[in-house]
């Protein structure tokens, strides 16, 4: 069983300090828990990313073909996973 945090400041993703390119300060939260045969032959792993299904901007641009046109990508929403290993 684990977690990870972390948190970062206000960003500006371009020089000109432009608002809509910017992400306001954030945390995130991500969890691990899993199962382990005490002989080691198998083991089963859930991972969850982004616990708090936040919204945050991965990064955002000016988009210079067109003026007054921004450009951005977000991060994934909360994403869950499994994993099962198999020692033979």
């Amino acid at each position: 069983m684990g977690a990870d945090y972390s948190w970062r400041d206000d960003i500006f993703f371009d020089l000109d300090l432009d608002p809509i390119d910017t992400q306001t300060a954030y945390s995130l939260v991500n969890l691990h828990i899993g199962l382990v045969d005490p002989q080691e032959r198998w083991r089963f792993m859930i991972h969850i990313k982004n616990l708090e299904n936040k919204l945050i901007r991965q990064f955002t641009a000016d988009l210079p073909i067109f003026e007054g046109s921004h450009m951005g990508f977000l991060m994934p929403p909360r994403m869950i996973t499994a994993e099962l290993s198999v020692s033979l």
